[in-house]
């Protein structure tokens, strides 16, 4: 014969400990936090850009000690607070300190350094490679972005990464933001590659190369000449430099200076004269000048004379055009 017995269990009445919070996979539009708890508990973010309120929260129910939270369709180069909880099966709760995060800026050009306007026998690869860098707004590198090289004329060939050997090829950005390939040239006589980064089909560049021995017309060199005196940036703002494109519907003579908003001459970056085309010039504001720019906003002046076409004609100035520039230190 037996005897029965009793006994009774004691409600849970401690907190999840939460440990080990990491703010990780942050990019211009999301971001993850992960952190981990002493027993099974459910997750639960509220975030917002106020850092007295939070605007929005997102809950996962399911009760785990290893937790992952996305945040999704944030605003770029924006700085995010938070504030985690978490709840165990019998309701108790802990609540993690305020803490924060800044989005990263958004991608906002693809700038051509290396490879451009070559010439070379068809079937054969180009001496230097095409060397891009991809850039956010802030004018900083950015990394691990995928960039697409793309034959558009000419039937040619692109070799990158893996072993690729076609007329597509997709390279990713290095730590400096660099991608690079070579390019064989086939036979045509019209030469270009087209370079997109996905989902931004509004960023877009071109490397164009010419056969060694074709003879160019002169009409083809008139048609390929700008039409109109153009300036322009990007990335603008931007942090480390800025690159202008520079167009020149005649030969004539230029100038393209920086100038601060009190309109004092910051320095010279082009001076002389040139003939009709399109030109590039690479700005490092923080290696270009003696004393350390502050951030702010700065003009951009492109001075264009064009020369006379004959020795009785005087040179006429065509309007100057400006842009404004923002620079962060």
């Amino acid at each position: 014969m037996s005897n029965d017995s009793t006994f009774t269990t004691t409600r849970d009445t401690q907190a999840p400990v939460i440990s080990n919070l990491a703010i990780t996979a942050i990019t211009a539009n999301s971001a993850q936090l992960k952190w981990e708890t002493d027993e099974p508990s459910d997750s639960r973010v509220e975030y917002g850009t106020d850092s007295t309120a939070f605007s929005a929260a997102v809950l996962d129910t399911n009760l785990v000690t290893v937790h992952a939270m996305s945040l999704v369709n944030l605003k770029t180069y924006t700085t995010y607070y938070f504030r985690i909880t978490t709840k165990d099966k019998d309701g108790n709760s802990r609540r993690g300190a305020k803490q924060n995060f800044t989005t990263l800026p958004a991608v906002a050009g693809v700038i051509a350094l290396a490879g451009n306007a070559q010439s070379g026998r068809a079937n054969e690869i180009l001496p230097l490679p095409l060397v891009v860098r991809v850039v956010n707004s802030a004018g900083n590198s950015v990394a691990n972005e995928k960039v697409e090289f793309r034959v558009t004329a000419g039937g040619g060939r692109v070799l990158g990464e893996a072993g690729c050997d076609s007329a597509f090829c997709v390279a990713t950005t290095n730590q400096f933001g660099l991608a690079m390939v070579k390019w064989r040239l086939g036979a045509a006589d019209s030469q270009r590659i087209k370079v997109t980064l996905p989902e931004k089909n509004d960023l877009v560049l071109y490397f164009t190369a010419t056969l060694e021995g074709r003879i160019t017309s002169v009409e083809e060199v008139v048609n390929q000449l700008p039409t109109a005196l153009v300036l322009r940036n990007y990335p603008n703002p931007f942090h480390d430099f800025t690159q202008f494109e520079i167009a020149l519907p005649a030969a004539g003579t230029i100038t393209l200076k920086i100038f601060d908003l009190q309109g004092r001459e910051v320095m010279t970056l082009v001076e002389g004269r040139r003939n009709a085309g399109n030109y590039s010039v690479t700005w490092q504001a923080h290696a270009h000048v003696k004393q350390a720019l502050a951030s702010g906003i700065y003009f951009a002046v492109l001075k264009y004379r064009h020369d006379p076409k004959n020795s009785s004609e005087e040179a006429v100035p065509a309007p100057v055009q400006t842009q404004r520039l923002f620079y962060s230190r």
